[in-house]
């Protein structure tokens, strides 16, 4: 190839070769674009539906999964399969709060990359309401939080300061008088 003329020949414009073609850059990238609790408050035991909405925004279609989370603690893992390009849909999770202690809850959608996935940025959805479990009225308290157990220990402590200083100087004074009655016999 002579594109620059520097060999001299007798035809310069035979010098090119060119061939139309189409290069199609595949794009995979998923998006957690939602994801919604029926409730924000329920009772230890109650059911809890979770809607996540993803999306394909690459160019080919993907099957994938999604996992829910409450707080750090997973809570079910699904697969999406075959979702086209451009495509959304919603993905329900199902949550029985039976097991979980009563408390405040963040919940998070979390696609799982795929093979040549670049941006995953957009993979992670944290809701912006929390879900609160509350203990079953008239139920029983199966377990108290460390707060409220300190706290519970701090009160019996201050109880228990003045009896052990009281016992103390109980057991101070009986001894101090053991001591003077010994040593009165000892002189008689």
């Amino acid at each position: 190839m002579d594109s620059g003329a520097e060999i001299v020949e007798i035809n310069e414009t035979n010098n090119w070769c060119t061939s139309p073609s189409t290069v199609t850059v595949q794009v995979h990238d998923l998006a957690a674009i939602k994801q919604a609790a029926n409730t924000t408050s329920v009772q230890q035991g109650d059911i809890v539906k979770i809607n996540v909405t993803v999306a394909n925004t690459g160019n080919l279609t993907e099957t994938f999964d999604v996992a829910v989370y409450y707080d750090n603690t997973l809570l079910d893992t699904k697969t999406v399969s075959g979702l086209a390009a451009g495509a959304v849909m919603n993905v329900t999770f199902t949550w029985d709060t039976s097991g979980v202690m009563p408390g405040t809850y963040w919940i998070t959608a979390v696609i799982l990359p795929v093979e040549g996935e670049l941006n995953t940025d957009n993979n992670v959805c944290t809701s912006l309401a929390s879900v609160t479990i509350s203990a079953p009225v008239g139920g029983e308290i199966t377990a108290f939080s460390p707060l409220i157990i300190l706290l519970a220990l701090r009160s019996l402590i201050k109880l228990l300061i003045p009896l052990m200083t009281l016992t103390l100087a109980a057991a101070i004074a009986s001894a101090l008088t053991i001591y003077i009655v010994h040593r009165r016999r000892k002189r008689r």
